[in-house]
């Protein structure tokens, strides 16, 4: 899964896909965590959707701090 399909799954409507996406990032930042903030950083950089990269900045700070 691309952590674009994974941040499209963090804002689902459908409660399942939400905490099923939210197990895989949590364990993501446990176990690649450097693999995961480089993943944020290019979404940030490559996806032209403005609120696309407002959220994986936002997730990417909450990463770091």
């Amino acid at each position: 899964m691309t952590l674009a399909a994974l941040l499209s799954s963090l804002q689902s409507d459908d409660n399942d896909a939400r905490k099923s996406a939210e197990q895989r990032f949590r364990h993501l930042s446990q176990t690649n965590f450097h693999a995961l903030v480089t993943a944020h950083l290019d979404v940030i950089r490559t996806t032209p959707d403005a609120a696309d990269k407002r959220f994986a900045a936002i997730l990417l700070r909450r990463l770091l701090t």
